[in-house]
């Protein structure tokens, strides 16, 4: 039976039963009925302490296994299988520079966005010459690390100070790596639980899948063994900076590729790479009240839904179904929706192993 923390109401009751039974066994006569009587005043005085001790066994109990343990505790668990919180990382890329041919832009020159935000030249930057080496080589890093120094392509920034010979605008050529935020509790707490659940076995899916989930970014991995013949996997994976839906941009690939190779047995052939993507179109039939506000949260549910869905497994460890039922589901459940009807999709979709279903086209009611 499990153990139910007593309520301080329940324990002034058997605190101050208690009392007056001893007592009364002692001979004494004892009023508790009186309100401000000095048994109850005990007995309520005894039970406050009582109820804080309950509390600190509940709360020691909660932290003895990773599944409901604190933030504190659950980086304790982690720490004894050698798993650490990924650290947020900063955006870095290439920035683009006008003015004066051969003006130098030092290492050190900030460019600011439009809410402030920092960015730092990592790199000597000469005007029509800028140096630019292998894939991984960037000139610029956000100031502070997060997905929220993430510059999309074409963003404009302003020379932090005057440069002669250097236009103030500053453009974004290029992301090489996205920022990402602080890996949270609940996605760290997945980690310890799959490598609890899953033991290392020196190259098993479940490795393949738990060293991709260790890369900074990556929230879900699925392997095919033998994918390519004896000795090959290809593994899939989802990033929290990726395109939509979470699929990988080139460089996270490479990053994700890089990090398998570190630790897999020397004989595997792996292959990390994006899963490949089927849009799924929908007619909806009727939709009340039918307005760009319920179509948007249509929308964005059925986005919700798709991404849940992604790589997902299913009790048996196979590619989870998409039911019709999951659509209805998704789009009653949209913010402003009485009622709706969908014409199509009209039969359950199984993925292949590396194969992820989007949100397609939407014909909606006239």
């Amino acid at each position: 039976m499990a153990w139910v923390r007593p309520t301080l109401a329940t324990l002034r009751t058997q605190v101050v039963g208690r009392i007056v039974s001893e007592m009364t066994a002692a001979g004494y006569r004892v009023e508790a009925s009186i309100p401000r009587s000095l048994v109850r005043i005990l007995g309520a005085t005894f039970a406050a302490g009582l109820h804080v001790m309950y509390g600190t066994i509940e709360w020691v109990a909660r932290q003895i296994l990773p599944d409901l343990a604190d933030t504190d505790y659950l980086e304790r668990h982690a720490s004894v299988y050698g798993i650490t919180r990924q650290a947020a990382a900063p955006w870095r890329g290439l920035l683009s520079f006008t003015g004066t041919t051969g003006t130098i832009i030092p290492a050190g020159t900030i460019a600011t966005r439009e809410d402030g935000a920092v960015y730092v030249m990592t790199d000597d930057y000469e005007i029509d010459n800028p140096v630019i080496g292998d894939a991984t080589y960037y000139n610029a890093e956000a100031d502070v690390a997060g997905a929220d120094g993430n510059l999309d392509d074409g963003t404009v920034l302003t020379l932090g100070v005057t440069i002669v010979g250097v236009d103030s605008d500053v453009t974004t050529d290029s992301t090489i790596t996205s920022g990402t935020d602080e890996e949270t509790d609940a996605e760290l707490r997945e980690r310890v639980l799959q490598r609890i659940q899953s033991t290392p076995q020196g190259g098993s899916s479940d490795d393949y899948e738990r060293w991709a989930r260790e890369c900074s970014g990556v929230f879900r991995a699925r392997t095919v063994p033998l994918a390519r013949g004896a000795g090959t996997v290809d593994l899939y994976f989802l990033h929290d900076e990726g395109t939509g839906y979470g699929i990988p941009t080139a460089p996270q690939i490479a990053t994700v590729q890089a990090y398998i190779d570190d630790l897999r047995p020397v004989t595997a052939d792996v292959d990390a790479k994006a899963p490949t993507t089927t849009t799924v179109a929908y007619t909806i039939g009727a939709l009340e009240p039918n307005t760009s506000a319920t179509q948007a949260a249509i929308e964005a549910e059925l986005d919700a839904m798709f991404l849940r869905k992604a790589l997902a497994s299913d009790a048996a460890g196979d590619p989870e179904t998409i039911y019709v039922s999951d659509h209805w589901q998704a789009a009653s459940s949209a913010a402003g929706v009485t009622g709706v009807d969908i014409d199509s999709p009209t039969a359950d979709m199984t993925p292949t192993a590396g194969q992820v279903f989007i949100r397609g086209a939407i014909t909606w009611p006239v």
